[in-house]
């Protein structure tokens, strides 16, 4: 449900705003390789965009089931969700990277 709007890209810097259950948000920094690559995927897109990952079908936006399966199957991966992917990754990086620097902070609540 990603919107263009939740994407700012400038220079240096750049954020996604994500919104979650109750309107909480959380804004996640992009690094550079993230800005560059949705800095040209957007740009392609053109500006009638509505959703950032539209479905090629229908237009609107694309679910988390739909776009894990995709990929999924891209990568010939049976039986996974986003869900898996996402505490796979955690799981991952936290090979590599202190606990204390995968920690999420404390979301923004707008007000």
């Amino acid at each position: 449900m990603l919107k263009p709007e939740q994407v700012k890209i400038a220079g240096r810097k750049g954020t996604l705003t994500v919104v979650g259950k109750g309107n909480k948000y959380r804004e996640v920094p992009l690094n550079a390789t993230a800005r560059g690559v949705l800095g040209k995927y957007l740009a392609k897109l053109g500006t009638e965009l509505v959703f950032v990952f539209p479905s090629e079908k229908t237009g609107e936006a694309l679910t988390e089931r739909a776009l894990g399966k995709k990929y999924a199957d891209k990568a010939k991966l049976k039986d996974v969700s986003p869900h898996d992917l996402r505490h796979r990754f955690g799981y991952r990086m936290a090979e590599h990277v202190p606990l204390c620097r995968l920690r999420l902070s404390r979301p923004n609540i707008p007000g």
